[in-house]
């Protein structure tokens, strides 16, 4: 299974960045990295969110993913777990993205871990290294984005 974590610090406290990684009207932040889309726009179920809850993500390439909540504990962790269309699913089964925010020095130290669940084990090289070179760029642009909205607020 192709794994990967990105680990960010933040001057902001755990709940502040949560609230900024789990606000669906902010996922268009996410842009993407080479061929590996950005969001346009996310739609979930029900606001607020909770565990159980789906989110229908259109991207900038049209393709369309769902996000189901698995894990929501503000300030603590959110996980949702992901799953495509065509032609992504001819790939990837399913892949997992956990959050977790701790107390730290500065604010706050978040790890971003994604696990992805190939379709064969002919999937698996190509997947990882889409996941580890592609993937893990865009959530590192990512988290920047978070970062510059969450910490120039606290200046306010």
């Amino acid at each position: 299974m192709p794994s990967f974590q990105t680990v960010t610090e933040y001057r902001a406290a755990p709940a502040v960045v949560f609230d900024a990684i789990a606000d669906t009207t902010t996922w268009h932040t996410f842009t993407g990295f080479g061929p590996v889309p950005g969001i346009v726009r996310a739609e979930p179920s029900e606001i607020p969110l909770r565990v159980g809850s789906e989110i229908r993500v259109t991207n900038t390439d049209d393709s369309v993913h769902h996000e189901r909540v698995i894990a929501f504990e503000r300030g603590a962790r959110y996980t949702v777990e992901l799953t495509f269309g065509a032609p992504t699913s001819w790939l990837v089964r399913a892949m997992i993205e956990d959050i977790r925010y701790e107390p730290s020095p500065a604010g706050s130290r978040v790890v971003r871990a994604f696990h992805v669940e190939c379709r064969s084990a002919l999937a698996w090289p190509l997947v990882a290294l889409l996941a580890h070179a592609l993937l893990k760029q865009a959530v590192r642009r990512h988290d920047a984005n978070v970062k510059s909205r969450v910490e120039p607020a606290l200046a306010r």
